[in-house]
């Protein structure tokens, strides 16, 4: 069977102005160009331009092979879109070790849109900068928000920028299809110190999800970061708390961006989180702040649910609520973070 992607190695020519690095090529189509990559330089100085070193000779090659120099042309590999989008996802997971949470929703939007978009089994080679602004408008003439648009056609980006780069494809047909616009707006509805304590009210419940509007309020966490939030991240005594893990779709694991910081614990938190650790049961460090009759994680989606329940309940006395799907609304201006003394 013919090699589906382009082979080579770095080999030494003797000139007549002194030694030259050239890449012996094997490409898909059969051919086997050479390369001139550049002179050879064996000192332990760095080299000056035009000059190489065999490291910098190898690096080129590799170069070459992953499709970075336009001046190679590699023929089609005819890897399959499915076969691409496999590999998009091994390189987000492994390379760029992206989320577990990230990972899932790439994989559901390539399962929900993208191979029934083009077929697994397509050539990747076969997509057009007319099949793609097809689907554009087919997921815009539906029920999905535009911002949801906006990210399978960036998944999808990614996906062929990825083939360009493994040499399957020579150009990116998603370069040039139209763009989804999402409009932000400006304007965003607040909820008073009194509105906030009235949803958290109407959302009482043996699990503490009152303590947990208030908490996300006053502090702006996540929901998963409160829903992994254990009482040795809370400081009392010097107001803070230590975000250091993030519980999402029944997974513990690092917060966003994998960066763990520090939040100011303002006296409406600090009351409120007081109070919770004076239950009788799971009180000590290792403990979930908010968990269920258990112990164990809360479920988001529970959580969630019981928010938006309790805001409907206080929808004829408070504005309407805009909040994110892992996070509650801020309080109005006003409130201030204030430490504890």
């Amino acid at each position: 069977m013919a090699s589906t992607k382009p082979t080579g190695y770095v080999r030494t020519i003797d000139r007549k102005g002194g030694a030259v690095f050239y890449a012996k090529l094997k490409l898909p189509d059969g051919s086997q160009p050479q390369r001139r990559l550049g002179r050879v330089w064996t000192k332990r100085t760095r080299p000056p331009e035009g000059y190489l070193t065999r490291g910098m000779a190898e690096a080129r090659l590799r170069a070459i092979l992953d499709g970075d120099d336009p001046l190679v042309n590699v023929a089609p590999s005819h890897i399959t879109f499915g076969q691409a989008c496999g590999e998009h996802l091994r390189y987000l997971e492994h390379d760029r070790q992206r989320k577990r949470s990230t990972i899932s929703d790439a994989g559901s939007t390539v399962k929900m849109h993208l191979l029934p978009a083009f077929g697994s089994s397509t050539p990747v080679e076969n997509v057009t900068t007319t099949d793609i602004d097809e689907l554009r408008e087919r997921l815009l003439g539906g029920k999905l928000a535009h911002r949801t648009v906006q990210k399978v056609m960036i998944l999808l980006y990614g996906i062929l920028a990825r083939a360009k780069r493994k040499g399957w494809i020579t150009i990116n047909p998603a370069e040039n299809a139209e763009k989804v616009t999402v409009r932000r707006s400006e304007e965003f509805n607040v909820l008073t110190v009194e509105q906030v304590h009235a949803v958290a009210r109407a959302a009482a419940t043996s699990t503490s999800v009152d303590t947990l509007i208030v908490v996300a309020t006053f502090t702006g966490l996540r929901q998963g970061e409160l829903l992994a939030l254990r009482w040795r991240h809370v400081d009392f005594q010097n107001a803070i708390v230590h975000v250091q893990r993030n519980y999402v779709r029944g997974e513990e694991d690092t917060p966003k961006s994998h960066r763990v910081r520090s939040v100011p614990l303002s006296d409406q938190a600090a009351a409120v989180l007081d109070r919770l650790s004076r239950r009788e049961h799971f009180i000590e460090p290792a403990d979930l702040v908010f968990p269920n009759q258990v112990g164990e994680h809360l479920l988001d989606d529970d959580v969630r649910d019981k928010f938006y329940v309790a805001a409907r309940h206080r929808r004829s006395r408070a504005p309407a609520l805009k909040a994110g799907p892992d996070r509650v609304p801020r309080p109005a201006p006003h409130v201030r973070h204030a430490r504890r003394p």
